[in-house]
């Protein structure tokens, strides 16, 4: 059974399609649509998600694009839907 962790929320998939991308994964399977596509070579950070990987204290920024879902075996993984709610100022 490969498993993570998706914003706080453990994700279990018997048969995960391991060559798609995360990102791929995220806005298909997961629906979602926070993390965006764009220039596709990691470059712009649209798709950029946190990544916690076992045994490492902090966080890592990610580009979803490039990083295949079989990377992600056993990992905590935070989209931008996992933050929360809105600030203030995007409440307005």
């Amino acid at each position: 059974m490969f498993t993570f962790w998706l914003n706080g929320e453990r994700v279990q998939l018997p048969a995960p399609p391991i060559a798609m991308s995360l990102l791929e994964w995220l806005r298909v399977e997961a629906r979602l649509t926070g993390s965006k596509w764009g220039c596709g070579e990691g470059g712009c950070g649209a798709c950029t998600v946190l990544l916690w990987r076992p045994n490492y204290p902090t966080p890592q920024p990610i580009n979803g694009c490039l990083t295949p879902l079989g990377a992600i075996y056993g990992c905590q993984v935070l989209t931008v839907e996992g933050l929360g709610g809105k600030h203030p100022i995007q409440q307005a």
